[in-house]
């Protein structure tokens, strides 16, 4: 189901793209104006599944000559930004709204929903971060943490992972105590497994207390041999370029998917398999960075995910399986289901061809058209791991 603007907002996005028109018409012409809607109306049937009209965009687009297309894509771009102030304009007049209502609660994303606990008495909200302080009371102190990402929660990009190595860095440093990256990561993955009793694996932890790129091998779980991988700075560039991950439009709790996985290991037979198939790919996927061979590598996301898939039927999902068609029809490299996959989360996909830009927006118009909910998210490779100061 396609999200609903509220209705005061749609009227105030309205009236900003009238007056655009209108200017657009004034100071560029009525051929400008008419080719702008024609995008425009194109545009929004292929959303909405019109593979003919995606079509026709296609060409229109492919075929127009630059000096027509400049004020095509400044126009667009105006729109946007007057989009975000008619936003931005909503959420103040929202804010008021909500502030004239005495007895409610904090309003969700607003600076006021924090909140306060004792150690010995965490609420549960935010059970990850409860637990990280409570590892390391400070003690006589008041402590005051500000929590955000870009990335939703529940991505499956290791967000409760990295959380809870940013948090216990930051308690390290202020205690004066040293904090090595594997140090971080064995504690925030105890944290997970014993205060809180879930289901966990390691190498989220290691990513993001050593960042980088590298090689994880889990010799005695949860115990781990981390090797960096010297990639050129070439092959990093290509890396920020045509990597991106595709966030479903909904959370997963990864940890219900791990005990359904290891349910299934218990009896043998075809998951045992698939962990042998699992362990190949990592190994080939290694070997196709230090050569700098991004489509070995992709080849190894793939192979990746029928490992997965082979693992538990529930890994791969369905829509998961549609985006991964999605992506091959651009002609990306690769793809795979990141973190214990199942219904929700996110996928990595590693896009190819002569001109990634074009792929992906390509790709963005056909996810926009399969699964409103999920959206494109740009990635960038860490050069390091979790870092704290104290100021």
């Amino acid at each position: 189901m396609r999200h609903e603007l509220p209705k005061a907002l749609r009227d105030d996005v309205r009236l900003l793209g009238e007056l655009l028109g209108e200017t657009l018409r004034r100071q560029e012409g009525q051929a400008t104006f008419d080719r702008v809607e024609r995008v425009r109306a194109l545009s929004k049937k292929a959303r909405g599944g019109s593979d003919a009209d995606f079509a026709t965009l296609t060409r229109l687009l492919e075929q127009m000559p630059v000096e027509e297309a400049l004020p095509v894509a400044r126009a667009f771009s105006q729109f946007l930004n007057l989009a975000n102030i008619a936003e931005q304009h909503h959420r103040i007049r929202r804010r008021r709204a909500y502030l004239r209502t005495p007895d409610a609660p904090p309003q969700i994303g607003s600076c006021d929903e924090t909140y306060t606990f004792a150690t010995a008495r965490p609420p549960g909200r935010h059970r990850i971060i409860e637990a990280a302080v409570a590892e390391y009371p400070l003690r006589g102190s008041t402590l005051t943490l500000d929590v955000s990402s870009d990335m939703p929660p529940g991505a499956s990009t290791g967000t409760s992972a990295a959380v809870a190595v940013a948090v216990i860095a930051a308690l390290k440093a202020l205690d004066g105590q040293p904090a090595t990256a594997g140090d971080l990561a064995g504690t925030a993955h105890r944290l997970e497994t014993e205060r809180l009793g879930l289901q966990s694996g390691v190498q989220d932890q290691i990513a993001a207390a050593h960042g980088g790129v590298n090689f994880i091998e889990i010799v005695d779980y949860p115990s781990a041999l981390v090797t960096a991988l010297p990639i050129s700075e070439g092959l990093r560039r290509r890396l920020d370029e045509q990597l991106a991950v595709v966030y479903m439009g909904r959370a997963h709790l990864s940890s219900r998917v791990h005990e359904t996985v290891i349910a299934g290991l218990a009896g043998g037979g075809e998951p045992r398999r698939a962990l042998d198939a699992l362990e190949r790919a990592a190994f080939d996927a290694r070997d196709a960075l230090m050569a700098g061979d991004l489509d070995r590598f992709g080849r190894a996301l793939r192979e990746n995910v029928e490992a997965q898939a082979e693992l538990h039927p529930s890994v791969v999902s369905d829509s998961a399986r549609a985006v991964g068609e999605l992506a091959g029809a651009v002609g990306a490299l690769g793809w795979k289901v990141n973190g214990a996959g199942g219904e929700g989360g996110s996928l990595s996909i590693l896009f190819g061809g002569d001109d990634v830009a074009q792929a992906r927006a390509a790709f963005a118009i056909r996810l926009a058209r399969t699964i409103p909910a999920a959206r494109l998210i740009p990635v960038h490779l860490a050069d390091r791991g979790a870092a704290a100061s104290v100021v």
